[in-house]
């Protein structure tokens, strides 16, 4: 998956502004349908360990892998 541990290096008038949003390592999982009875729970994993920033003034896009 795409490397969202390493910081973005941001212009220095924007260090000085303080993100308006922040998400730290976030993890998503689909659950599949279970067709044994037995047996562990499967599941799709969609973002693991995911870290971004949002910066008022400044476009920001997450573009997963399905486009």
């Amino acid at each position: 998956m795409s490397n969202f541990s390493q910081p973005a290096i941001l212009p220095e008038s924007q260090q000085t502004t303080g993100a308006i949003l922040e998400a730290e390592h976030l993890h998503k999982e689909f659950p599949l349908r279970q067709v044994k009875l037995f047996g562990p729970p499967r599941a799709v994993h969609a973002v693991e360990d995911a870290t971004f920033s949002l910066f008022p003034g400044r476009a920001t896009a997450l573009v997963g892998e399905s486009g």
